[in-house]
């Protein structure tokens, strides 16, 4: 009936296969799709991604998916149905696992905070917490070496030399780097990784995130007004552009709270908002 329609569904499974119709949560797609036996640190029991990854991975490609639908309409003039799952969501974002594990067999387990192939990259213990470190090409080790920690007997440490070695000797690259480290604060070490160039920061609890000036400079922490709770804060847009591209204009709406708005500026006049409301077919949140 209408050939030119975009329409999606998100399911725990998928619409086919043996277990289509098998209920899901985003905690069973992430114990399913591999990604919590590859979470948290070596030896530990599964840990879950402290996010709910796999939902939000469904509704990112679910999005894909009808733009990439409509763009079909556009060329060709007709519309499709597109369809993802929870599980196959969260598979996808598996690039680097996928790739050494058919390359070359090798199973994805729990590494912490540690990188398969680079050190170092991860987060490393400092007096007072913690600091993410990006040194992992030669020419960023040898800056961290000499202009971070003052230790340039590091750079020909046989441990250490190339990458493949450092990856290799991981648990005594952390143990000596961060006999180091964790004679000054986090804030100390963040300023001498940022005069070298090197790519750190320190590793915040989600208030010191969302406090962040940096975070508050790019306005992801706003100011809206809700019709019941008043003034509250919202997440900001994580996409900048130059053109009106997007802007938070309103808060989630109550149930039904713009029916009318909405089916009003189609034709539906007062007289049959009523009926449908009425009938059950439409709820007006003006109304409740």
């Amino acid at each position: 009936r209408n050939p030119g329609l975009v329409y999606a569904s998100i399911s725990g499974f998928g619409q086919t296969g043996p277990l289509s119709s098998k209920g899901g949560y985003d905690i069973i797609a992430q114990g399913m799709s591999g990604i919590m036996l590859m979470t948290g640190m070596q030896g530990s029991r599964p840990v879950k991604v402290g996010i709910a990854m796999n939902d939000i991975a469904a509704g990112i490609t679910t999005t894909y998916a009808v733009l990439g639908a409509l763009v079909g309409r556009l060329r060709h003039g007709e519309g499709q149905y597109v369809e993802t799952s929870l599980l196959e969501a969260g598979l996808a974002w598996t690039h680097w696992e996928f790739a050494a594990f058919f390359g070359a067999g090798e199973r994805p387990t729990a590494n912490g905070t540690r990188h398969r192939r680079s050190a170092p990259y991860q987060a490393l213990r400092t007096q007072d917490g913690y600091v993410t470190v990006g040194a992992n090409t030669d020419k960023l080790w040898r800056a961290f070496c000499q202009s971070v920690c003052d230790q340039p007997g590091w750079i020909d440490d046989p441990r250490f030399r190339t990458n493949s070695l450092r990856v290799a000797n991981l648990d005594a690259l952390e143990q000596t780097i961060e006999a180091v480290l964790t004679t000054r604060p986090t804030a100390h070490w963040v300023e001498k990784l940022d005069a070298a160039g090197i790519p750190g920061g320190p590793v915040y609890t989600y208030e010191q995130a969302l406090s962040d000036p940096h975070v508050l400079a790019r306005r992801m922490v706003v100011d809206i007004d809700h019709p019941v709770i008043g003034p509250m804060k919202n997440l900001g847009l994580p996409v900048k552009s130059s053109g009106a591209l997007a802007a938070i204009r309103r808060p989630a709406p109550l149930l039904g709270e713009h029916s009318a708005e909405v089916l009003a500026s189609i034709g539906i006049g007062a007289a049959e908002l009523a009926e449908l409301t009425a009938a059950g077919v439409v709820i007006d949140g003006r109304r409740q």
